[in-house]
């Protein structure tokens, strides 16, 4: 039963994104996914040929929320893994039957083990961005050429932050989850109309 109703969820979640991605493709409705890559390429454009600096000092922001979120999101799974199999160790370091909740605990880990990963894509794309929003043109790479690839390399970051802040929106019904079904059940429309609002009302 637990495996459904996770499977069910994943495939809810799947469902949500293929349609935003597919209405906004269509130019349907317009996200605030679309409008904050259209703003990124103004800055990248604007800051390269005023204030390069203030690019970096921007970037230096990003930075240390990323970090703090990939720190905060490491540390959350590592406790939870710990709460999970502590108990469930015998003498020999074996794993011993798990119940319902530990495999709640476990998922609902996972989920942040990946928003640390996406979190860490995200510095390493912003600390490339970094050297990249002060170099200059040479003969083998026009402006527009680094440009281009200043934006790349920004967008790539971008979309991993956004990644890693959905695996922590997507666990809030997952945390529900060990109150039971129906706590689950209200977590999960109650994150529905919070990604409506993000996704497209606060565009």
């Amino acid at each position: 039963m637990l495996i459904q109703w996770f499977a069910g969820y994943l495939a809810l979640m799947f469902i949500y994104h293929f349609l935003l991605f597919s209405f906004a493709k269509l130019r349907w409705i317009e996200t605030t996914q679309t409008k904050l890559a259209q703003m990124r390429m103004l800055w990248i454009g604007q800051i390269r040929s005023k204030n390069s600096i203030l690019a970096v000092q921007t970037l230096r922001n990003w930075n240390m929320s990323a970090t703090f979120l990939a720190s905060a999101s490491l540390l959350i799974a590592s406790g939870l893994l710990s709460v999970t199999f502590n108990n469930h160790l015998d003498g020999a370091i074996h794993i011993t039957e798990l119940d319902s909740a530990s495999y709640k605990l476990f998922i609902v880990a996972f989920t942040f083990v990946i928003a640390f990963l996406n979190f860490s894509l995200c510095l390493r794309a912003f600390n490339h961005s970094g050297y990249l929003s002060e170099v200059s043109a040479t003969a083998e790479h026009s402006d527009e050429k680094i440009s281009r690839m200043l934006c790349r390399i920004l967008a790539s970051g971008a979309r991993h932050y956004t990644f890693g802040m959905r695996c922590i929106y997507l666990s809030m019904p997952l945390i529900l989850w060990l109150f039971g079904d129906i706590w689950f059940l209200v977590g999960v429309a109650v994150l529905l109309v919070f990604l409506l609002y993000v996704d497209v009302f606060s565009a």
